[in-house]
């Protein structure tokens, strides 16, 4: 496994916050990833799933095995996130930065960014 450094621990945790299952089947994750939900993925309400740049990694870290493991790596510096449709429709993007506008914290101290 080697050292644990932060491209091994990357993840991204979808939750969602809906009253109803979202079918997540056939959508990608693209831009900063690339990941593919397979068919008969259905994320209930009140559920997440965390997709992870090193399964064993975060495995060893967090102390849970992750939904499943993405293709390519968040740049540090900044990068877009977005959910899209068997389509290639855009459902949701987000992007983050590097700069002061972003919390110090979220920069390699421990915590998550997260959209509010």
């Amino acid at each position: 496994l080697g050292p644990l450094n932060d491209t091994k621990l990357e993840f991204i945790e979808l939750i969602n916050i809906g009253s109803d299952p979202i079918n997540l089947s056939g959508m990608r994750i693209v831009d900063g990833i690339d990941y593919l939900f397979p068919s008969g993925t259905t994320l209930g309400p009140g559920l997440f799933l965390v997709l992870a740049s090193n399964r064993i990694a975060f495995a060893t870290r967090y102390g849970f095995v992750p939904f499943a493991e993405y293709d390519r790596h968040l740049s540090n510096a900044g990068d877009r996130i977005s959910l899209v449709d068997s389509f290639g429709r855009t459902l949701f993007s987000v992007a983050y930065g590097d700069d002061a506008t972003w919390g110090e914290a979220a920069d390699g101290g421990g915590s998550s960014l997260v959209p509010l």
